[in-house]
């Protein structure tokens, strides 16, 4: 099975503490979980108007790396 999170489920991943969101994550197999690039633009948006613009942008680069996109082919 493909797991393809929405923005809200990767912001729960990425906010510190613990939560189930979270625990599914570690709990699942990275290479399931695709990072749609509608979420990833989402994700980018919030970073830029984020008051820790520079960390949280090195934070979604950092994490990009580790999962497949999923494209949006018309």
């Amino acid at each position: 099975m493909i797991y393809l999170p929405d923005t809200n489920a990767w912001i729960r991943l990425l906010n510190p503490g613990e939560n189930l969101v979270k625990d599914r994550f570690l709990a699942a197999d990275v290479s399931k979980i695709r990072l749609c690039s509608v979420v990833k633009a989402e994700l980018y948006f919030g970073a830029m108007k984020s008051s820790r613009k520079n960390e949280n942008l090195e934070l979604l680069d950092t994490l990009f790396v580790n999962f497949s996109n999923l494209a949006i082919i018309n």
